[in-house]
């Protein structure tokens, strides 16, 4: 037939759908093994032991891979070419297919070659799997015992090991997928063969991967020639040493004089080292498969810290007619990072206990986290994130197709020429190129976190315990990256050298052809500031019903009062209560409410029956706001299923039966009306997989399941 534009936007089009192959839940194989014991030396001293095992195995799978615009050019006597493709690629850009003929030797070099990137999905050679197995083993062994009627002590050493080992199938190789393209005809046989094979100089077995027939498709030989898989194995060690003592001064008459029980103190001491090494095969390290994201260097790091510790706890009055019991608290912690220095935190709170129906509690803290090993030493690679449309006209980068959302100017700060500008491909799935990876140089975050609540346990009500507590938690400098849609947008509107500097069009001002020509910079770094408050809710009632057995229940809710990110210092903030969004803003879903009640009944014949509400309340798709006053966009028009996910209702049901006394059999169904989870054509690939949240929502629909349990 007729060649015809390729249509990339609006219903029907021509684009690739690669949701359906991903795995929303992995296939899984895990053997686990424990044990413990302990055994009394004397009075004084019980040594004990801990080991823990597991074995498991999983298989990822995503859509097939791609040439995925690896190779840049074609040679324009390439036979594969038909003539109609020959004169679009070759002709019109000024290129032959003639060489030039040796007159001693007859052979014919110096072939035209024109510029071509191919993106073209080989479902031939069926979808990438990457098959994972994470070997863990951990041992923790110690002394405890009493000093004497006041002290006690605990010194122990733990040593755990995760053993890592990745194959990637189904993945192109990008030296192979060259040779297979770079076809020519054999004057032996008038065949079209790999030049490889021809002059000797590529692998033997190359066959020519023929995509350019009309309605053809290249042949089993050809797509087993450049598919090659890849080897990946690391190790992670963790080595701790530790010491307790935890002692009681009201031995010694150290108390409070409103209190008989005496201060509480415990201090301590630990030492930990976490140890990283990864070994890729040749391929992986140089990049060579199209569809893995890049280079992957080795790793061979560690980090080690320091700590000692102090904790505790003074009761300030007791049995008085207006407190039970008041009590505070303190603890202080300092450390010694190998990586970030010298770091202190602390934290006090008071309880007081006005009667035995109420206990009202505060606690204030400030806490630090400094950057794991794998934040500090990941090798850096390139990986995809997704662009959301901004005007609805199915082109995602903001200065792609012939109209772009943003200006020429602003534009132009991208990098993108008044040549390039009105020409610039967009990639029809809304993913683009970045480079991810670790940052030896990042600084720890801080935190400081509020706490208010009561326990209530109303005395008119036996068996009913309630908890109310509300959160404010504030984090600074916390480790993430810059958001890359705000990379974009910063750049072209206020032409701000450092976002600026973190994007990398390509020569036709592109940002998804070559992972090495055109990307935006979102290695880790110390970012913004995260900021959360709410309220917890948790229940608890039990009650008897006569010959029946008994009656349990228990709800936990949260209520979101604001969930804000600053993706940098001095830049706007941003509300997610409330939304859900692409990896960049919002992300997984966030709901204002949320909770969990699960209601048992234990009967007096030998099995339980219980039930769960899991209800997780609406969210709309976060609409961006301006990056300069803060302002959201305008809401997605209601019409759009992309504009709000309903509340989810879930009811899960269980049967346990005791068989014996040593063997209980469990049924159960979650999900018991097969809820169809929300969908969304924005979430991308990360939170997103199939157009929802599968690690919110109930992605499968209805799920059964059998167990035994069997003591002996």
């Amino acid at each position: 037939g007729d060649a015809r534009p390729i249509v990339l936007s609006g219903s029907p089009n021509d684009t690739y759908n690669f949701a359906p192959l991903n795995h929303l839940q992995r296939p899984d194989r895990r053997f686990t093994f424990g044990a413990m014991g302990h055994y009394e030396i004397s009075d004084k001293v019980e040594f004990f032991f801990q080991t823990n095992f597991t074995d498991d195995r999983s298989v990822a799978q995503i859509a097939p891979s791609g040439t995925f615009f690896a190779t840049g050019t074609i040679n324009c006597d390439n036979p594969l070419l038909t003539p109609n493709q020959f004169a679009a690629i070759c002709t019109a850009n000024g290129h032959t297919n003639a060489g030039v003929v040796d007159p001693i030797t007859g052979v014919a070099s110096g072939f035209d070659t024109a510029v071509l990137y191919i993106g073209r999905r080989n479902v031939e050679g069926g979808p990438r799997q990457s098959v994972e197995r994470h070997t863990t083993f951990r041992v923790v062994g110690g002394i405890r015992g009493d000093l004497n009627d006041a002290f006690s002590y605990e010194v122990f050493g733990q040593f755990a090991n995760v053993i890592y080992g990745s194959t990637s199938l189904n993945d192109i190789s990008i030296n192979k997928l060259g040779q297979a393209l770079n076809v020519r005809l054999d004057p032996a046989t008038g065949n079209p063969t790999c030049q490889g094979v021809l002059d000797g100089t590529g692998n033997q077995a190359c066959v020519p991967y023929d995509i350019f027939s009309i309605g053809g498709t290249p042949s089993a030989e050809s797509v087993a020639f450049i598919i090659e898989p890849a080897f990946d194995k690391g190790n992670v060690v963790q080595r701790v040493y530790g010491g307790v003592i935890v002692g009681d001064l009201g031995q010694y008459g150290i108390a409070s004089p409103g209190a008989e029980t005496g201060v509480q103190v415990v201090a301590g001491f630990e030492y930990r080292e976490d140890q990283i090494d990864r070994s890729p095969d040749a391929t992986s390290i140089a990049g060579g498969l199209t569809g893995t994201g890049g280079a992957s260097p080795p790793i061979d790091a560690s980090v080690d810290v320091y700590e000692f510790y102090l904790e505790v706890a003074i009761p300030l009055i007791e049995g008085a007619s207006f407190a039970e019991e008041l009590t505070l608290t303190g603890a202080y912690r300092f450390s010694d990072f190998q990586s970030t220095g010298g770091q202190s935190t602390f934290s006090t709170g008071l309880s007081w206990t006005p009667s035995s129906d109420i206990r009202v509690r505060a606690q204030f803290q400030r806490a630090i986290r400094s950057p794991n090993v794998i934040e500090l030493f990941r090798a850096q690679g390139s990986s995809l994130f997704d662009l959301t449309d901004p005007d609805g006209d199915g082109i995602f980068d903001p200065c792609a197709g012939a109209t772009p959302f943003f200006t020429a100017a602003q534009c132009a700060n991208q990098g993108v020429t008044a040549a390039q500008f009105g020409k610039v491909a967009d990639n029809p799935a809304g993913q683009f190129n970045i480079i991810i990876g670790g940052n030896p140089d990042l600084g720890v975050e801080t935190s400081n976190t509020y706490t208010i609540g009561a326990i209530l346990t109303p005395s008119i009500a036996p068996g009913l315990t309630v908890s109310i507590d509300y959160f404010d938690i504030f984090v600074r400098d916390f480790v993430g990256t810059v958001p890359s849609a705000l990379a974009i947008d910063k750049c072209a509107i206020n032409a701000d050298p450092f976002f600026c500097s973190l994007i990398q069009r390509d020569a036709g001002g592109g940002l998804f052809v070559n992972s090495a020509t055109a990307f935006v910079v979102a290695t880790n770094l110390n970012t913004g500031s995260l900021a959360t408050s709410g309220i917890d809710i948790n229940a608890l009632y039990s009650m008897e019903v006569g010959d029946y057995g008994s009656l349990s229940m228990n709800f936990v809710g949260t209520y979101l009062i604001d969930l804000l990110t600053e993706p940098l210092p001095g830049e706007v903030p941003f509300d997610c209560k409330g939304f859900y969004g692409s990896g960049d803003t919002c992300g997984v879903a966030n709901p204002t409410w949320r909770h969990r009640f699960l209601a048992t009944w234990e009967t007096p014949w030998n099995f339980n029956f219980s039930t769960t509400w899991r209800y997780h309340g609406s969210v709309d798709l976060f609409p961006g706001q301006d990056p300069v006053t803060g302002a959201l966009n305008p809401p997605v028009p209601s019409s759009s299923q992309n504009a709000t996910w309903k509340a989810e209702h879930y009811f899960d049901i269980q049967v346990a039966v005791d068989v014996t006394e040593s063997a209980r059999v469990r049924f159960g169904i979650n999900n018991l009306l097969d809820n169809d989870p929300p969908l969304s054509t924005v979430v991308g690939t990360a939170p997103g997989n199939g157009n929802t949240q599968p690690q919110v929502y109930d992605a499968n629909g209805r799920f059964i399941f059998l167990g035994l349990t069997l003591d002996f």
